[in-house]
């Protein structure tokens, strides 16, 4: 699904040491939460922007994350209709990576965020994730979360 009217991405799965993963909840929609993902420059190779984008959404320092692994494949949704934003493309198809925090709650800044796109921040389950994300990306993050199942703390539904 990879093409013009997909835009290329990034997303990152950070868990901490318990297996809880970071969510994110957006300004524009309160009480959809969601894990940084943003999409690539020209010419950039993916892990390059996802360390970037986590920086710029989190300001959380590269040094504080370390590669687990690594999502074989692009993992793609589409839009809705009314999907409520400004809509150069049908939908994203990205590059996912689970990643470990090495830091402290301290560590992670949405003030010092570069890009504005979370209002509050949680540890949390892949379940009870699952629950908060908009409904066209729970496909691809159940995906996710089926993949790294071993490293995360799943909760009791999913």
């Amino acid at each position: 699904m990879r093409g013009k009217d997909f835009r290329a991405g990034v997303g990152a799965v950070i868990i901490n040491r318990d297996g809880l993963i970071f969510a994110g909840e957006r300004i524009a929609e309160p009480g959809n939460w969601q894990m940084p993902q943003g999409g690539l420059n020209a010419d950039e190779a993916p892990l390059t922007g996802l360390y970037r984008e986590v920086w710029e959404e989190t300001a959380i320092s590269p040094d504080l994350l370390h590669l687990l692994e690594e999502y074989p494949g692009w993992l793609s949704y589409e839009l809705p209709d009314d999907f409520n934003m400004r809509r150069q493309y049908r939908g994203q198809t990205q590059k996912w990576y689970l990643l470990r925090f090495a830091g402290a709650s301290e560590d992670v800044s949405l003030e010092k965020a570069i890009d504005k796109e979370f209002r509050d921040w949680k540890w949390i389950s892949a379940d009870q994730l699952l629950n908060g994300i908009v409904a066209f990306k729970r496909p691809v993050y159940r995906q996710l979360f089926q993949r790294f199942s071993e490293h995360l703390e799943m909760g009791e539904s999913l």
